[in-house]
């Protein structure tokens, strides 16, 4: 015990001469370690296992205790008592195991359809429309990280090529302008219809071939 003469800084009863911790009582001793717990460098784990050399016990350094205690798509930080295990962005669970965030199945646009075979973090989501429709939106959308897909969900409008105009001396008849309608031309009385007779609303939104003229007869000399 110390004597008048004798400093004991840290209250433990033994001379600060003779003190291995003088921070704490040298007799407490959780982890088992032979070191006080108020010197320990890791005080979840004994401080003499070093497998790799670098100064930092085992058990509180990720270097190796890390790759078998966090999960392959966890980050390992190392502290006092451990190695912590947190998943990475876009995945879930306790860093020991950590599985992809799923974004649940994207909704199928009306008129349309969606092509996605895996709904968690990374995956895409494909979309199409059908025949006499167009895809307004973002054609294909990824399932980010916070569990959301991408973007705003797409629609499918009607295809529609607009109105045509009138040739120099004809007509044209287009009774719709939508998907596969059907305009045909003709010609004023003493001209004749040079090109396409008729064009077709495609799927491009585009009518088929190019505007027809109409020439005035000439009978010759």
């Amino acid at each position: 015990a110390p004597d008048a003469a004798c400093s004991d800084m840290d209250m433990d009863g033994i001379c600060d001469d003779f003190d291995e911790c003088i921070n704490g009582d040298d007799g407490l001793d959780a982890d088992g370690d032979d070191v006080a717990d108020a010197c320990d460098i890791c005080a979840g784990g004994a401080d003499g296992d070093d497998a790799d050399g670098d100064g930092v016990p085992d058990f509180c350094d990720c270097d190796t205790s890390g790759p078998t205690t966090c999960d392959m798509n966890a980050s390992c930080t190392e502290s006092e008592t451990g190695v912590v295990c947190a998943c990475d962005d876009g995945y879930t669970g306790d860093g020991a195991s950590c599985a992809p965030v799923d974004c649940g199945a994207p909704s199928t646009p009306a008129d349309g359809s969606v092509d996605v075979t895996e709904t968690t973090f990374g995956s895409t989501a494909t979309y199409a429309c059908g025949a006499g429709f167009t895809l307004v939106g973002m054609m294909e959308r990824t399932c980010e990280a916070d569990g959301t897909w991408s973007g705003d969900d797409p629609i499918c409008t009607s295809i529609d090529c607009g109105p045509l105009g009138n040739p120099a001396n004809g007509s044209v008849d287009a009774p719709s302008t939508g998907f596969s309608a059907v305009a045909t031309y003709s010609c004023s009385t003493g001209y004749l219809l040079e090109g396409d007779a008729t064009r077709t609303c495609g799927g491009d939104g585009l009518w088929s071939g190019s505007e027809p003229s109409c020439r005035l007869v000439d009978c010759g000399s």
